[in-house]
């Protein structure tokens, strides 16, 4: 994080399941009563560059659910924020804000969980940068009476219009959006049965994005962003919505958890042993991520600057069936091919760049394969 002036803090919620473990213990409910499924919640913060890349890990708690209470809606609503699971996210940002190094700008980018009051409340008193969509219709204050923010955002007319890439989703391809983009700073205000006493309102911008036009069959865009960054440009208000995309780097680091570490088939049975387990995944399914992305932004340096002097030797010998390593380093680019390969990405023309998944099965491989370099390594030398 030192070598950026500002980077991007992704927080987002994790659901692990382990119901088909019966035998696990002190486990909650992640489902409804009625689904009976059972597990850990996690939550934390994925750190990125402005342009996505992967930093690490910055902040991570798992807990299990107690036995879910049937409680009436006003009562909950009336509930102190640290009284309820949605303090995790005012818990993240303290956190985030804490191991922040000095002279380096954070900006947390939220999905709609976290479009709570108190939430950014929180952030003004710690003067930290945050970028939320949002899910509640709130009483905003404009430049006359007020409104609720939808209506009053459908009332400015649009700044931009420009296309967006919206990821591949279940059932639907990637495709390329047309939007149109309106941004506004709004005064909202403290919602009637919300905390923070003493902060009436708060000063934020709302950016709107809109797809008018979805083509036949897909769901149409519709983002509602709110955050407390100065904008007062398209550019800004562009660079915010290139930001919110960055986003999704969160949900392909869980799937790379999920999926490629295969934290929901670990096999102890305590609570305090998985989360320990859990934690150490955490670790190794961020530096997958990182290895997977590195090789895009930095290509070209050597690979020296994602491997070890032993690895990339014994990677290049077992690739290249050598026993005598060349006197100029690859760059990044090669090594994390060659890697690839070792997890099965054929490399084919139309097969793209390697994916997180071939990254993680190549790097299990290369593990054992520069272990046996290191014990063998007396009969290799450099050409």
């Amino acid at each position: 994080m030192k070598e950026h002036d500002w980077v991007l803090s992704i927080q987002d919620t994790c659901f692990i399941n382990y119901t088909h473990h019966p035998s696990k213990e002190d486990l909650g409910e992640i489902g409804t009563t009625e689904q009976g499924i059972s597990g850990l919640v996690m939550h934390g913060s994925l750190v990125t560059t402005l342009e996505g890349l992967p930093l690490g890990r910055l902040s991570q708690t798992l807990w299990a659910r107690p036995r879910a209470e049937v409680v009436k809606a006003t009562k909950r609503r009336t509930k102190r924020i640290e009284d309820k699971e949605s303090y995790k996210w005012l818990e993240s940002l303290r956190e985030s804000v804490a191991l922040t190094p000095r002279d380096v700008d954070v900006i947390q980018v939220c999905d709609r969980e976290s479009d709570i009051y108190e939430f950014f409340a929180e952030a003004q008193k710690l003067q930290a940068w945050v970028l939320v969509r949002a899910s509640q219709n709130r009483v905003v204050f404009g430049e006359e009476e007020a409104d609720k923010l939808w209506s009053y955002m459908d009332s400015v007319p649009a700044q931009k219009v420009f296309q967006i890439l919206i990821p591949r989703k279940k059932n639907q391809a990637a495709r390329k959006a047309t939007v149109e983009m309106r941004y506004k700073e709004v005064e909202v205000k403290r919602p009637v049965n919300g905390g923070c006493e003493g902060i009436e309102s708060l000063e934020l911008t709302a950016i709107w994005l809109i797809e008018r036009h979805p083509p036949k069959g897909a769901e149409g865009i519709q983002w509602m962003l709110l955050t407390n960054l100065l904008v007062e440009t398209n550019e800004m208000a562009f660079s915010c919505v290139k930001w919110y995309q960055t986003r999704w780097q969160i949900e392909v680091y869980h799937r790379i958890l999920k999926s490629g570490c295969k934290i929901e088939d670990c096999r102890l049975e305590t609570r305090e042993r998985i989360i320990r387990y859990v934690t150490l995944m955490s670790i190794i399914g961020w530096r997958i991520f990182w290895m997977t992305y590195v090789g895009r932004v930095t290509a070209e340096e050597r690979c020296t600057e994602v491997l070890a002097e032993h690895e990339w030797k014994a990677l290049y010998c077992h690739i290249h069936k050598k026993q005598r390593v060349p006197k100029k380093v690859p760059t990044v680019y090669e090594a994390m091919r060659w890697i690839a390969r070792l997890g099965g990405f054929l490399g084919r023309r139309s097969d793209g760049e390697p994916g997180t998944m071939s990254i993680w099965r190549g790097w299990q491989r290369l593990t054992d394969i520069a272990e046996t370099w290191l014990i063998l390594s007396p009969i290799y030398t450099c050409g």
